[in-house]
């Protein structure tokens, strides 16, 4: 793009929100009470690019003497005067836009908060239509639409308060640039902001409850807020989550270890594509739902009747002996969260189980380990007579199954698109090597899973 051309789309831009903001303002201005809170004040902030000092007050006695003279044309039915009034708002609010970037970013925020009841009477469909949203996004769209209760603002942190969650949550500093200006335009657009707001709503009105949340799939044809939507929306959601970790007694260090499995995930898409994504975000929708917690090197998810135990590929080198003890201590951490957490769930001793599950438990890895190495140490702190097979153990259309893509992720700490891909990989470690001799022998992994009941005392 030439210099002229960046030019010239950034003053269309500037024109655009200051129309956008001339159209809230106006509908805002014969609130007396609406106009002296806080809009009126924080529109002056915005529009001087500062927070403190003696910009905002001139701005502020500006913006007074306008909607007297704009009132005053309104009640006497000069709709010339009123136009010329609305005109002299539109020039002040670019004379502002041509000075400091804070001014952009806090006229855009004050102009989505003016829109909300515009925004939240937008349907699932009217989104679908203005982000161009084929039928595939119908389901999630739709509960996005009937969230149950008030529709939350979506905060997402800005500057370096954005940065510093970024950090705290693990995320490769390689994606913080592009992650920021997905968050900046997914919090000024209204589709995208109708997404955020009820996609934070529906996070927060889930969280300790055990059934699923809804996702919707990845739109990387919608630039970077599709591509990293769902990671602008856990950011949003944070403040939720870690509160309702320390409501509920969760330690800290649990509690990180938990929400930062965001950034594992981010990590390891980078590892094996070579750039920044999140494709496992419904896996982290239920970190950020209270139901997966990082216990022991372990991420423990809460099903009814059961916990689903999976080894992330940051567990290297495994330590964790997962006996009898181990599962008691796991089923007495998730039992005390809040009922409502386990509802449905049957919490009583010997009707309920603690399953590990993964490539890891495929007995045909005794055949490339000895006895005492550490995967096989702990495969068998489990209880055999639990053991279940794989319930889907067959290639999908590029040569793998599920268990050899578990199988790569936990030794080679990346995701592959195909068996070809796989089998181009250069293995070092021990599991590496058994990892890809079985694949190269024409074998596959498997997925099956074992665990401990919890007995009575």
């Amino acid at each position: 793009m030439t210099p002229a051309r960046a030019a010239g789309d950034r003053t269309a831009a500037h024109e655009e929100l200051a129309r956008q903001a001339v159209s809230a303002l106006v509908r805002i201005a014969s609130d007396t009470g609406h106009w002296k809170q806080d809009l009126h004040y924080d529109l002056t902030c915005a529009l001087a690019g500062a927070t403190s000092g003696q910009a905002e007050f001139h701005y502020m006695d500006w913006l007074t003497a306008w909607r007297k003279r704009w009132m005053a044309a309104r009640e006497a039915a000069d709709r010339d005067a009123e136009a010329a009034e609305e005109a002299a708002l539109h020039e002040k609010m670019l004379t502002a836009l041509r000075f400091p970037s804070r001014t952009e970013r806090g006229l855009r925020k004050l102009v989505s908060q003016w829109t909300r009841a515009d925004r939240q009477a937008l349907t699932a469909c009217d989104i679908r239509e203005a982000l161009g949203l084929g039928e595939e996004f119908r389901d999630w769209t739709e509960a996005l639409q009937n969230v149950k209760g008030p529709v939350l603002v979506a905060a997402v942190p800005e500057g370096d308060s954005l940065i510093a969650l970024m950090e705290k949550l693990g995320i490769p500093r390689e994606d913080h640039s592009d992650i920021a200006a997905a968050a900046e335009a997914v919090t000024v657009a209204e589709p995208w902001l109708w997404l955020l707001e009820r996609t934070v709503t529906l996070l927060r009105s889930r969280m300790g409850r055990s059934f699923n949340m809804p996702v919707g799939p990845v739109m990387p044809d919608h630039g970077l807020e599709g591509w990293w939507f769902y990671t602008v929306a856990f950011l949003a959601a944070f403040p939720h989550a870690w509160a309702f970790h320390l409501v509920n007694g969760v330690p800290k260090e649990i509690s990180a270890a938990s929400l930062g499995i965001l950034g594992e995930k981010i990590s390891l898409y980078r590892t094996g594509a070579g750039h920044g994504g999140l494709v496992q975000h419904d896996f982290v929708a239920a970190v950020f739902c209270g139901r997966v917690y990082r216990l022991e090197q372990l991420d423990c998810v809460a099903w009814n009747e059961r916990v689903e135990v999976l080894v992330p590929h940051t567990a290297q080198p495994l330590t964790t002996v997962p006996d009898q003890a181990w599962a008691d201590r796991v089923h007495a951490f998730l039992r005390r969260l809040p009922h409502e957490y386990g509802e449905g769930v049957q919490w009583e001793r010997e009707t309920f189980t603690v399953k590990v599950g993964g490539w890891l438990l495929d007995q045909d890895l005794a055949e490339y380990l000895p006895e005492d190495h550490e995967l096989r140490r702990f495969t068998a702190a489990l209880d055999p007579s639990t053991r279940t097979p794989d319930p889907y153990p067959v290639q999908d259309q590029y040569g793998l199954t599920g268990g050899d893509r578990d199988a790569i992720k936990h030794a080679f700490g990346r995701y592959v698109y195909d068996l070809a891909d796989a089998l181009s990989l250069t293995p070092e470690t021990d599991v590496q090597h058994a990892v890809i001799a079985h694949l190269r022998a024409g074998r596959h992994w498997t997925l099956p899973a074992a665990g401990h009941r919890i007995l009575s005392q």
